[in-house]
């Protein structure tokens, strides 16, 4: 009974294992035919990558460069229209599930497109820069014009400044040694003080009386240097304009005076000798009453008025030029005495008090000598 038994046991135990080895081999032979269903399935899958990227690439490949072909251009490339194209590139993305779309001739002309637009871009900012660049040297070099043009001004200045110093500077040593010209006269009553000003000096306008020809041409030429140098402030430039009017006008006057003479010696007629067209001698002194008496503001809404006819032909346009000749050498002349006049006042209006106190201080002295003296 105990062997008996111990067969049975026996028997099911290799019944077991076979099925259990059934299984296994069972199991294997799954296990393989899965995996040469998965392999196939990848073939399958490459090979259709494969095609789909040889058929793309020959789309890819062909493209159009500037409107030629490779038998018209240039460039003498029988391949210029041939694009490389990378298949196995192309494989892996369509066999990774790209879109066919975003790799076929439409997607890769967008492309095309962004690539160029950004080269656009890209030059844009290039030239930008290069425009910027053009820009900022042409500024550096228009504040280099105008510091030099600056620094020359500003020497110039100070050569004026210099040269007017020693201009001054040799009238009061031709002063101080009793040698002065009259533009020194004329320098020393402009530029002294209120405290230094003469009171006793004459108008400007008589510093003319008894010069000569010549010594009227050698002063017309120290105005105009002085009207150079001495500019700076408008009263004194309204002065030296002034001046060289008048001499100017002193000077036509010598010369016409000296043609005159020079006719009467000779037998000829000095009536008409020395005055300007369209001015008879006999009405010289009418016009020069018509001014007589007049301010600057007066004369020169006279000078408009004139201008105005001349300018709409009104009356004799050479009489009236010679009329207002006159006229704006009488401005001038009443312009220097205006400014003489302020510059008398504004120095009377110091000095006098001075005058007033040495003279008070000079009564009580001599009063106080009287007394000691008594």
């Amino acid at each position: 009974m105990g062997s008996d038994k111990k067969r049975k046991k026996s028997k099911s135990s290799k019944h077991k294992k076979h099925k259990k080895s059934k299984r296994e081999v069972s199991s294997s032979d799954s296990d393989s035919s899965s995996g040469s269903d998965s392999e196939s399935s990848m073939d399958k899958r490459r090979r259709l990558a494969e095609r789909k990227a040889r058929k793309l690439g020959k789309k890819l490949k062909t493209a159009d460069v500037a409107g030629y072909t490779n038998e018209d251009n240039p460039f003498g490339d029988t391949n210029l229209t041939e694009r490389f194209v990378w298949h196995k590139k192309l494989e892996k993305q369509i066999a990774s599930g790209v879109d066919m779309k975003e790799l076929g001739l439409k997607a890769e002309k967008i492309k095309q497109e962004q690539r160029l637009a950004e080269i656009e871009r890209v030059k844009k900012r290039r030239e930008d820069r290069e425009t910027e660049k053009a820009q900022l040297e042409a500024d550096k070099e228009l504040m280099n014009r105008e510091r030099a043009l600056a620094e020359a001004v500003e020497l110039e200045r100070k050569e004026e400044e210099f040269h007017l110093r020693q201009a001054k500077e040799r009238s009061t040593i031709r002063l101080r040694d009793g040698r002065g010209k009259p533009i020194d006269i004329l320098s020393m009553n402009l530029n002294a003080s209120a405290e230094e000003f003469d009171l006793n000096a004459e108008d400007p306008i008589y510093i003319f009386a008894g010069l000569s020809l010549k010594e009227m041409r050698n002063l017309k030429q120290d105005i105009r240097v002085h009207l150079e140098l001495d500019a700076e402030q408008e009263a004194h430039k309204e002065f030296w304009q002034a001046m060289l009017v008048v001499c100017e006008a002193e000077e036509a006057e010598a010369e016409a005076q000296e043609a005159r003479d020079r006719a009467r010696l000779q037998g000829g007629d000095p009536g008409t000798v020395g005055y300007e067209a369209g001015l008879h001698a006999s009405v010289d002194d009418d016009i020069k009453n018509m001014f007589t008496g007049k301010s600057f503001d007066e004369l020169v809404i006279m000078e408009e008025g004139i201008e105005e006819m001349i300018r709409n032909g009104d009356g004799e346009v050479e009489y009236w030029d010679a009329v207002l000749k006159r006229l704006r050498v009488n401005k001038s002349r009443v312009q220097l005495s205006d400014i003489h006049r302020k510059l008398w006042q504004a120095a009377l209006a110091v000095q006098a008090p001075k005058q007033k106190a040495a003279l008070r201080q000079a009564a009580e002295e001599e009063e106080e000598k009287q007394d000691t003296g008594a």
